[in-house]
């Protein structure tokens, strides 16, 4: 069961694992916590829709694991629109400034899905985030767990059953095309009406999330808003404090 530090120094995989008791869940079912942050990297790259990305994996993930379950909790995210669980496996790049490499997430997704081999998903709705994710929002009761052998997949069903049209969300139809070659949504079996279910959830975007939004879609300007001289002078702007301690 892995996890690596919260983007920003929102939190320490090691406090996540207390807090949630994963260790004694883990002695329970004989399997262990890994904490990704303290894993030796290796960088990789590829070509992923015409454009070379790279991105740094602990070695462990890449070479000694047969396949990854991603385990998303079901949220709206203020930058792309819902995170499942191809998004979920972002975390598994153990930097605490991921959110300085976020230009080309879709293709960067795309390739950590194919280093790791991800190849199942179960997105734990028993409670869902609505609003505003991914740190702040609305904790709504769904009561359901939603599983699939297909990342893709899972996460086109889940962005319907919320209420979002798949097509409209980027990474979404990105990755599908990077993927399947085609950004026409496939079709697929599922055990039950997935028709049947209208969640209505609602993503409402603030003054400051229109600014991180350009931040978003480029490293360049995330790296002056988030990690250099000015960064503190920006958030004093806007009343606020930088998350991590900045040397």
């Amino acid at each position: 069961m892995g996890e690596s530090n919260g983007g920003y120094g929102s939190f320490l995989a090691s406090e996540a694992f207390a807090g949630h008791g994963l260790q004694e869940m883990c002695r329970q079912t004989a399997t262990t916590t890994l904490d990704l942050s303290e894993l030796e990297t290796v960088e990789h790259a590829a070509t992923i829709g015409g454009k070379l990305v790279s991105v740094r994996l602990p070695s462990l993930l890449v070479n000694e694991i047969d396949f990854t379950v991603s385990i998303p909790v079901l949220k709206v995210h203020a930058m792309t629109t819902v995170s499942l669980s191809m998004k979920n496996l972002w975390g598994c790049y153990p930097t605490d400034l991921r959110l300085l490499e976020h230009k080309e997430l879709d293709r960067k997704l795309t390739l950590i899905s194919r280093l790791m081999k991800a190849r199942f998903g179960v997105v734990d709705a028993l409670y869902g985030l609505d609003g505003h994710g991914p740190m702040e929002g609305d904790a709504r009761l769904l009561g359901k767990f939603i599983a699939s052998n297909d990342l893709v997949i899972l996460d086109i069903a889940c962005a319907r059953m919320m209420g979002f049209n798949p097509k409209k969300v980027l990474h979404l139809r990105n990755i599908l095309e990077f993927t399947e070659g085609s950004r026409k949504l496939p079709t697929f079996e599922s055990n039950e009406d997935l028709s049947s279910y209208e969640w209505n959830f609602r993503l409402s975007r603030n003054v400051i999330d229109s600014l991180s939004f350009a931040c978003f879609h480029s490293d360049l300007l995330a790296k002056v808003v988030f990690d250099s001289p000015f960064t503190t002078p920006i958030y004093s702007l806007l009343g606020r404090k930088p998350r991590r301690k900045l040397a």
